[in-house]
């Protein structure tokens, strides 16, 4: 069993996924139920993003991220800043797919929220987050776990980590589609509702992040179109939270765009 790991690349790509599961389950049940037991006293029947509070799901995202690097990077025995993707060869050239992987991961989200939107159906994802109406402090918390922890982690482990190894095996493509596909069961859980809305816009939004890893050569790129799209989506959230009275056009349109496409 231990040679046919060392020496099998799928068997020890298939016990990464497994690792990786097990990571987000201990960080976001277990860690997330301990925190709650601690507040409250009682073990929870049911872990609630908003009833961990700003505070606490930033300690999550955190620590979830934390470990994704933490991991990836003991994963890599060697040369890990250049297999991962952290080494910038060209400035000009990171630059230049930063500016156009923007609007490309934007336009992504609109376009498949907007298909989903036509045929009834949408996601909820926002619906979760532990945002309170006027707590600006707290919101600002939330949004630079959202904006900047979160898509770095993500980055360095679908785009770094997996990526190199799906490129050793299968290539470019294979691994443009491969970490996608791995990006977007990732986000599976993310939604109470819509959540064939929510993986199909993390798969393509994954096809373009890898795209764009493909075509830099670095995971640069890709973390700030990812965290441009998560600053724009919870900055949205926190607006419509905090002025509930806006309607008419603006909301239908350009709120409702936002709020359920990204």
């Amino acid at each position: 069993m231990v040679k046919l790991y060392r020496h099998n690349p799928y068997v020890r790509l298939g016990s990464d996924i497994v690792t990786i599961v097990m990571i987000l389950g201990i960080a976001s049940f277990g860690v997330a139920g301990g925190l709650l037991w601690w507040a409250d006293g009682n073990w929870p029947k049911a872990i609630s993003l908003r009833a961990l509070g700003t505070n606490g799901v930033f300690a999550i995202i955190l620590l979830q991220n934390s470990a994704f690097v933490w991991w990836s990077w003991w994963r890599m025995t060697a040369n890990q800043r250049e297999r991962l993707g952290l080494t910038i060869h060209s400035w000009p050239q990171v630059g230049l797919y930063s500016i156009i992987g923007v609007p490309l991961v934007l336009a992504s989200n609109i376009v498949v929220g907007v298909l989903f939107l036509l045929m009834g159906l949408h996601q909820n994802q926002t619906a979760g987050y532990p945002l309170v109406r006027g707590d600006y402090a707290g919101q600002l918390v939330f949004l630079v776990a959202a904006a900047i922890i979160a898509p770095f982690g993500e980055e360095f482990l679908f785009r770094g980590y997996f990526w190199e190894r799906l490129a050793a095996l299968r290539g470019r493509y294979g691994a443009i589609i491969g970490s996608a596909l791995i990006f977007a069961i990732g986000h599976s859980l993310s939604a109470s509702q819509g959540v064939i809305v929510l993986v199909v816009q993390t798969l393509v939004m994954g096809l373009v992040l890898g795209w764009l890893r493909d075509m830099s050569g670095s995971i640069w790129p890709g973390w700030v179109a990812h965290g441009v799209n998560n600053l724009l989506a919870v900055s949205v959230a926190t607006y419509s939270l905090n002025n509930p009275s806006i309607d008419g056009i603006y909301n239908s349109i350009a709120i409702a765009i936002v709020r359920y496409c990204f």
